[in-house]
């Protein structure tokens, strides 16, 4: 069930996001294109760009719902999610300056960041990585979320 729910969640939003992204990026060069130079999505890496924002907010999502099936609680993955994505980062960059960017790097923010975004990032992983990473975060939670409902439901 847990699967399943992942599958349909990942198809509906992921698609959904990639449209939307989609969307804002011919929507925003169609607003600027009378005051500035514009992009195409076949410039350079515009496309991963555009397509990777998708991608990423809909791993985002399923990060909190795998927050939500581990903590069982909406309130609880609410806040756990908003700290993984937002706090945590943070943290490591103020607490640990001289090694906390290479370890937030490995964060779902920062790897997120890597393949959502052309913009050159001290301590970025490269975008496939950032990928992979991202990916990586979003199955150890479904295998820790398939784990703590086998043992609360069986």
């Amino acid at each position: 069930m847990l699967v399943a729910k992942a599958v349909v969640f990942t198809v509906v939003v992921g698609v959904s996001m990639i449209v939307a992204s989609v969307v804002a990026f011919l929507v925003a060069q169609a607003v600027l294109s009378g005051h500035r130079a514009t992009y195409s999505l076949s410039d350079g890496s515009t496309l991963r760009v555009v397509v990777g924002t998708g991608i990423y907010l809909t791993l985002v999502g399923l990060l909190g719902s795998v927050l939500a099936w581990i903590v069982r609680s909406t309130p609880g993955a609410l806040v756990a999610t908003l700290a993984v994505i937002l706090v945590v980062p943070i943290l490591f960059e103020l607490v640990f300056p001289s090694w906390g960017q290479y370890i937030a790097a490995y964060l779902p923010t920062g790897a997120g960041q890597s393949f959502s975004t052309s913009l050159p990032v001290p301590h970025a992983l490269s975008p496939w990585t950032g990928l992979a990473v991202m990916v990586a975060w979003v199955a150890a939670g479904l295998v820790a979320a398939a784990v703590v409902l086998r043992r609360k439901d069986a």
